[in-house]
């Protein structure tokens, strides 16, 4: 028997891998799903730094932590980095690989959902709009419509449009007076999202400016005297993945249901528009899922026939003990990857409202199904609304 102790000792550093990132996260994440977010913060020393397969997965969660907390620089630090290993590390899905068929996903590197990829460089423009820096928002919108683009072309999903994604895109191009990238994108987003009140107007000015429109006349400016509020809502928490399909080999969506579905926009206490939901993040993750289903149950079967070459080529060897041996403990790690951005919303909404220039208070409410307040608001006290230009607001509900 004393022969067969190698074999379980090889096998030990596998099994003690599942959960790393798991057991590191234990102090921010709960903390941040509470809506918490300065004390997640806080605590984000917890989180792995150093390399790793979690890498990527631990860059994307401190990302989304860091941004709820408003600590936009030190968010963007790890986005950008995100972003940077991203594009080093294969995309599920573009060019999959068998890898190690002797374990499971888990052992590999986190290598994101095609969804993530794009929310990565959603958020860090979101980030860098916040602190001013209208450029630099520009650049990550372009980049995460090349990924956008990739990625809806090697899918074969020309269906399938980010609309926050291409709203905060075209909102970005149009405060910097590039109005024929806005147009665009703006034009993508009303194909995702026909009924988002803004579009129209947008659209209708931005073609006359840009001569898609010569015959029409411009639409009006904003009336005299009033200025432009653009709320961009995170709401919720996204899905995390439980064990899901025949036998538990799959990975399923777990959701996980908030009071809060939604948010209204109110100024000095009186309400001004709901927000439109624009992404729907746990849709996405349902769609990616299903689409590789049939992938991942013909590499569940691959695995299977290669850990049982395993064990027979180890019972030749060494007898059939340790064939049985080796055998159980391969199956023991017939587990699906479970590992996901839990840190994500939800859902990404936007609302855009008028106001008079001058100084308001102005809260993002949470509302439930019915639209009813569901938690307490997210106030920017006396924002400063200025004639003729547009306050972008970010707001962050968990709960």
């Amino acid at each position: 028997m004393g022969r067969l102790i190698p074999f379980a000792l090889a096998l030990l550093p596998a099994l003690a891998g599942c959960g790393a990132l798991a057991s590191t996260s234990r102090a921010s994440l709960p903390l941040y799903e509470a809506g918490r977010f300065a004390e997640a913060a806080g605590a984000l020393k917890d989180l792995p730094t150093s390399g790793g397969k979690d890498r990527l997965l631990a860059l994307y969660q401190r990302g989304m932590i860091l941004h709820a907390a408003r600590r936009w620089e030190e968010a963007n630090a790890a986005l950008l980095e995100a972003n940077d290993l991203a594009e080093r590390i294969e995309l599920i899905g573009l060019g999959e690989q068998a890898g190690n068929l002797l374990v499971n996903e888990n052992f590999s590197d986190y290598r994101g959902e095609d969804y993530e990829r794009v929310l990565c460089h959603t958020l860090a423009a979101l980030d860098f709009l916040a602190l001013g820096r209208l450029e630099d928002a520009q650049v990550e919108c372009r980049r995460m419509r090349e990924v956008h683009d990739k990625i809806r072309r090697l899918r074969g999903s020309p269906d399938r449009l980010n609309a926050f994604a291409l709203f905060l895109s075209a909102l970005c191009f149009e405060l910097g007076g590039q109005a024929d990238d806005a147009f665009l994108d703006y034009e993508a987003c009303r194909t995702a999202a026909p009924t988002f009140p803004p579009l129209e107007e947008r659209l209708r000015r931005l073609a006359y400016r840009t001569g898609r429109d010569a015959k029409g006349e411009e639409p009006p400016p904003l009336p005299p005297g009033t200025g432009e509020v653009v709320l961009l809502l995170e709401c919720g928490l996204a899905p995390t993945k439980k064990s899901g399909g025949p036998l538990g080999i799959l990975p399923a969506l777990n959701p996980r249901p908030t009071a809060a579905v939604g948010a209204r926009l109110a100024a000095d206490g009186n309400p001004l528009a709901p927000t439109t939901l624009l992404n729907d993040v746990e849709d996405w993750a349902q769609r990616t899922l299903t689409e590789r289903e049939l992938w991942l149950l013909a590499k569940r079967a691959a695995m299977l026939a290669a850990k049982e070459v395993a064990a027979r080529a180890v019972e030749k060897k060494h007898g059939k003990d340790a064939g049985n041996l080796t055998r159980l403990a391969l199956l023991a790690l017939e587990e699906p990857d479970l590992r996901s951005w839990s840190a994500l919303p939800r859902s990404f909404q936007a609302c855009v409202a008028r106001l008079p220039a001058g100084s308001h208070d102005l809260e993002a409410v949470p509302v439930d199904a019915r639209g009813n307040p569901a938690g307490e608001p997210v106030r920017f006290p006396a924002v400063e609304v200025a004639e003729g230009k547009t306050v972008v607001l970010i707001a962050r509900i968990v709960r």
